[in-house]
C-alpha cells in the first residue's frame, strides 16, 4: 500500500485531522473521545489566543485507498523561541494507525519542515504547547486516562525511538487514594495556620474574571524557572479558564493569602472523562 501526505488546507480536511483518533482507538476499551466541538474550537485560529502567537501546520497521511491514517501538527512557537533565544520545532497531536511506514513519513515531513526554518531541535508531542497537554504515555496503559494527561497506543514509543528520537525529559503522572490527610502533612498544616498573616479562601465564581486574574500572574511567576515553561498570555489563559469554568467547583478550588496578598493556588478538577466515554 502506497500512502501520501499533504497539507491540512479546508474545513473537510479539518473534519478529517479532527475525527482520525476515532479509527486509531477502535479497538481500544480506555481511550476517552474528545468533544469534536472543542477540538474545532481549539484549532480555530478565531478562537484559540495561542494560535495568534504561534505557526501551526497540519498534515494527513492517506492511503491510496483515500483513508486518512495518520495526523500531525507541526508547531512554530514564537513566544518559546523569542523568549528562550533558540530555534526549536514542536510536533503534536500525532496519531497512527499501526503502521511503520506512516509514523516515519509524518516524521519525516517534521524533520523537512524544521530544516526549512532553520530549527536546530524538534521536540515532542506537545498539544500545541508545554501549557498543554503534553508529553509520550510509555507506561500503565491498563490504566483509564484522567483529564489533562496523555494517552496513545503502546506502538508509539517504539516507531518514534526507531526513527530517531530521544528521550527529553521525564513526565510523571501519579494516582493515590487518600482516606485522610498524612498525619505529616496535618501538622504542618497547623503550624502554617498558626501564623496569623497566612490564610486560605475559597475561588469565587461569581467574580471569575478577577480570580483568573490573579491566578494567570501567580502561575507564571511561580512556574517560571521550570522545565519547559513559557509565560501564558493573559487572553491565553482565559481561554483555557473559560474551558474549564463548568467544571470548577469553588469547594476543590483555593487561593492563599498572606496578610491579604494572593500567593498562591490550587486547583482540584473533577474527572469528566467517564462522563465522555
Amino acid at each position: 500500500m502506497s500512502f501520501s501526505v499533504q497539507q491540512v488546507k479546508t474545513s473537510t480536511d479539518i473534519k478529517k485531522f479532527i475525527r482520525l483518533p476515532w479509527k486509531v482507538y477502535e479497538d481500544s476499551p480506555l481511550w476517552i473521545p474528545p468533544l469534536i466541538s472543542e477540538r474545532e474550537k481549539f484549532l480555530d485560529p478565531s478562537v484559540n489566543p495561542f494560535l495568534k502567537y504561534s505557526k501551526v501546520d497540519l498534515f494527513l497521511v492517506t492511503s491510496d485507498k483515500h483513508t486518512v491514517v495518520g495526523r500531525i501538527a507541526l508547531i512554530e512557537n514564537y513566544v518559546h523561541n523569542e523568549t528562550l533565544s533558540n530555534r526549536v520545532g514542536f510536533f503534536g497531536m500525532f496519531e497512527v494507525v499501526n503502521d511503520k511506514q506512516v509514523s516515519d513519513l509524518l516524521l519525516d515531513k517534521a524533520a523537512q519542515w524544521c530544516r526549512e526554518r532553520n530549527f536546530s531541535k524538534l521536540i515532542g508531542p506537545v498539544n500545541l504547547s508545554t501549557n498543554h497537554e503534553c508529553g509520550l504515555l510509555i507506561d500503565g496503559f491498563d490504566t483509564s486516562p484522567v483529564i489533562g494527561i496523555p494517552y496513545n497506543p503502546y506502538y508509539y514509543s517504539g516507531y518514534f525511538d526507531d526513527w530517531g528520537l530521544i528521550k527529553y525529559k521525564d513526565l510523571v503522572s501519579l494516582r493515590m487514594t487518600l482516606s485522610r490527610v498524612p498525619e505529616y502533612l496535618e501538622s504542618a498544616i497547623k503550624r502554617i495556620y498558626k501564623r496569623d498573616r497566612f490564610s486560605i479562601r475559597s475561588f469565587s465564581l461569581k467574580y471569575f474574571d478577577e480570580e483568573i486574574d490573579i491566578i494567570w500572574r501567580i502561575y507564571n511567576e511561580s512556574w517560571a524557572n521550570n522545565w519547559g515553561f513559557i509565560p501564558m498570555s493573559k487572553e491565553e489563559f482565559k481561554y483555557s479558564a473559560n474551558e474549564m469554568k463548568n467544571f470548577i467547583r469553588p469547594e476543590y478550588c483555593f487561593i492563599a493569602e498572606i496578610s491579604g496578598e494572593p500567593v498562591g493556588f490550587s486547583l482540584t478538577l473533577p474527572d469528566i472523562n467517564p462522563v465522555l466515554k
